[in-house]
C-alpha cells in the first residue's frame, strides 16, 4: 500500500498545486493567465499608431503598457491591472486603453464567473491530498479503506470539476476567437495562456490519482475477502 500511496499523493500534490497557480493568475499573479488580446492599430490620419495588449485571468486583466505614436511623436502609458473580482468583460477601460471599438460583447460575464472552479477544484485537490497523506499513519484495515475510499470521492470531484473547467477555459477561447474572426478589421489578434495548459496538466494529474485509488481500493478490497 505504501507505493501506492506515494504515487496517489504526488499525483494529487502535482494537481493541487498547478490548479493553486492557476487560481493566482491575472491580475493576482500577471505571469499566469488565459488569453491575452493584442492591439495593433494604424491610421494614416496623422500617421497614428497604437499597439499594446490585454492579459485576462480568473479574477480580471492586467494592461500592458500601451505604445501609440501621432506625427512621429511617440508616447507610452503605464501598465495596470483592474481589481480583484468574480466576472468580468470587455469594458470600457480595455477599449479604450487599446484604441479599438465594436468588441462590447466579446466576452461573457457570466462564462468568466464560471472561472470560479478553477480554485474550488484546487481546494478538493487539496482535500483528496490530506485524505492520501493519512494512508502513510499506521492503522487497522478499516481505517485504510476508509482513508483511500475518501480520497477516491474527493479525487473524482475534483477530477470532475477540473474536466468541466478545463472546457470552460477551452470554449471561453475558441468563442473569443470565432467572434474575432468574423470582425474584418483585424486590429485584434488572441493568443492562448499558460493557465490553459496549466489545467489540463492538473486535469490529467487528478484523473491518474483516481485511477490509481481506484486500483489500490479494489486490490485492498480482494485482499480482505481473500
Amino acid at each position: 500500500m505504501f507505493v501506492f500511496a506515494t504515487i496517489i499523493a504526488f499525483q494529487l500534490f502535482l494537481a493541487f498545486l498547478l490548479l493553486l497557480l492557476v487560481s493566482v493568475s491575472v491580475p493576482i499573479t500577471k505571469s499566469i493567465f488565459l488569453f491575452r488580446l493584442t492591439a495593433d492599430v494604424g491610421s494614416d490620419f496623422l500617421s497614428t499608431n497604437a499597439h499594446g495588449s490585454v492579459k485576462f485571468g480568473l479574477w480580471g486583466y492586467c494592461l500592458s503598457a500601451i505604445d501609440f505614436s501621432v506625427l512621429a511623436f511617440e508616447h507610452s502609458t503605464t501598465a495596470s491591472c483592474s481589481d480583484v473580482h468574480l466576472g468580468y468583460t470587455f469594458d470600457d477601460t480595455i477599449a479604450s486603453a487599446l484604441h479599438v471599438s465594436k468588441y462590447e460583447h466579446l466576452i461573457s460575464r457570466v462564462t468568466t464567473a464560471a472561472l470560479v472552479i478553477h480554485p474550488i477544484s484546487a481546494a478538493l485537490s487539496f482535500l483528496a491530498l490530506v485524505f492520501s497523506l493519512l494512508l502513510f499513519r499506521a492503522g487497522s484495515k478499516h481505517y485504510v479503506k476508509r482513508c483511500t475510499l475518501a480520497c477516491l470521492v474527493t479525487a473524482s470531484i475534483a477530477a470532475v470539476l477540473g474536466t468541466i473547467v478545463f472546457i470552460v477555459d477551452a470554449a471561453l477561447i475558441a468563442t473569443i476567437r470565432h467572434e474575432l474572426a468574423h470582425i474584418t478589421d483585424n486590429v485584434l489578434s488572441l493568443g492562448w495562456g499558460s493557465a490553459v495548459w496549466l489545467t489540463l496538466a492538473a486535469v490529467m494529474a487528478l484523473w491518474g490519482a483516481v485511477i490509481t485509488t481506484s486500483f489500490a481500493l479494489r486490490r485492498k478490497l480482494w485482499r480482505s475477502r481473500y
